[in-house]
């Protein structure tokens, strides 16, 4: 949403959205985009009329196709490394607060990884890994840039 909010800024850019997750079930429902109004409470009304649309059950919204076609998902285990060209940035949330600290480390390796030199990676809150991101230049909180060291 923001990205179309934004296109004029973005128009000679290539971009590509990949969401991944390992569990099959839920790639199937993100790609549906189908989603409860509680799920949506923090989406400004502007923003739910522009890119969703009600579904005959009054509590259900829809992600419209023109924003739903800008995201490709993929399954992928986050404890392996990323078999595709490393990003320019990555957004994790909510995710790694399911897994043992030897088992973050290894998805942060993986992480970084996947990051070109000079990308960005995006952290919730409650992923409980910023003790582990050092090598990276910590711009806030919750954003962290992968430097290229000569």
């Amino acid at each position: 949403m923001c990205l179309l909010k934004n296109q004029l800024y973005f128009q000679n850019w290539s971009l590509e959205i990949i969401g991944t997750d390992i569990s099959e079930d839920a790639l199937v429902s993100a790609h549906k985009g189908i989603y409860n109004q509680r799920s949506l409470e923090a989406v400004e009304d502007k923003l739910l009329q522009r890119h969703f649309s009600k579904m005959e059950d009054e509590t259900l919204w829809q992600v419209k196709s023109s924003l739903k076609e800008m995201v490709e998902f993929q399954r992928h285990n986050l404890m392996e490394p990323m078999k595709l060209p490393p990003f320019d940035c990555i957004f994790i949330r909510n995710v790694l607060i399911y897994f043992d600290a030897d088992s973050k480390k290894t998805v942060v390796k993986n992480l970084i990884n996947a990051l070109k030199d000079g990308g960005y990676l995006v952290v919730g809150p409650s992923e409980g890994i910023y003790d582990m991101l050092g090598i990276l230049k910590k711009h806030s909180t919750f954003l962290y840039q992968k430097v290229n060291k000569i």
